[in-house]
């Protein structure tokens, strides 16, 4: 396994709406809504998935698969070199499902456009640094805080202002690639969002890819 250096900051990540890879998803066969609702909840496991699952996408984008499709707060499917990353840098940490990818129309010459992986979404971490972070507030008014009670719905997330701070606590994610970290609490689960190394980060861009954008950046501390 490759040695990462230490992370000082760390990257909030979400799909990009900037960079021509909106390209609309159809599960098929059409994903059962207890499933769908497990996957996001990640509580999903490989066997519950049908041999040979197939994602439909409408087109491609810039001639070719975004290697990130999904929705803006996941799940997310990845590009072969993107798992590869994962598996080399963070082993035995992330669950993949191997997805077939097709288009509506031959684009290339083609209809089947290979595989990409399901990355199953992985716990979430409570690692935001409560001091070094400025939280929305939710529609009670109440931000994403230490003191935590029974309120079905707790904290608003982090603004996207890059001006605004925001920090990890490194014990937490030190070691860490691609994560989610909570934001809030909503009828008795975590809402989350995710984040990456700024190792990731740089990997992802030299490779010029399409899917994932970040407009804001923590700390690690």
């Amino acid at each position: 396994m490759p040695v990462s250096r230490p992370m000082n900051y760390a990257h909030l990540i979400s799909v990009n709406v900037n960079d021509g890879s909106s390209v609309g998803m159809t599960w098929l066969p059409e994903m059962p809504l207890e499933l769908h609702t497990s996957l996001q909840l990640g509580r999903a496991t490989p066997e519950e998935f049908p041999e040979g699952q197939a994602l439909l996408i409408r087109k491609l984008a810039k001639g070719k698969v975004p290697e990130v499709i999904g929705m803006s707060t996941g799940p997310f499917v990845l590009a072969p070199i993107l798992r590869e990353f994962l598996e080399t840098h963070e082993p035995g940490v992330h669950r993949f499902f191997p997805v077939r990818i097709l288009t509506e129309k031959p684009e290339n010459g083609t209809t089947e456009h290979g595989l990409h992986w399901l990355l199953l979404p992985p716990p979430p971490v409570d690692c935001l640094d409560f001091e070094g972070t400025v939280f929305r507030y939710d529609a009670q008014g109440k931000p994403w805080s230490r003191r935590r009670d029974d309120n079905w719905c707790w904290g608003g997330g982090v603004p996207s202002d890059p001006d605004e701070p925001c920090a990890f606590h490194g014990d937490k994610v030190q070691g860490r690639h691609v994560w989610r970290y909570t934001t809030g609490i909503m009828r008795g689960r975590f809402m989350s969002r995710y984040a990456c190394s700024m190792e990731f980060w740089r990997f992802y861009r030299a490779h010029r890819m399409l899917g994932w954008a970040s407009g804001k950046i923590c700390t690690v501390e």
